[in-house]
């Protein structure tokens, strides 16, 4: 009954291969934040019926999407 997903840079290509989501590989992932990306997260929200989903990137920051607004926020990370 969860409508909220936060999982990390690790853990995205784990779910992408679990329900056949195309996109980028495990090292691909730190180095590229673009469309295949938003892509895998759009959708599990969609599959999902989540409302926001929550990305950590550890030192390349975070990325958050907002599902009904379709809005997406890139934020850096903090030493």
């Amino acid at each position: 009954m969860a409508n909220v997903l936060k999982l990390n840079d690790d853990e995205l290509p784990v779910l992408a291969s679990m329900f056949s989501l195309t996109g980028p590989s495990e090292r691909q992932i730190e180095r590229q934040i673009d469309h295949q990306i938003e892509d895998q997260i759009e959708r599990l929200a969609q599959t999902f019926s989540l409302r926001l989903v929550a990305l950590t990137r550890g030192a390349n920051g975070s990325l958050l999407y907002l599902s009904d607004k379709r809005r997406w926020s890139d934020f850096a990370s903090r030493p």
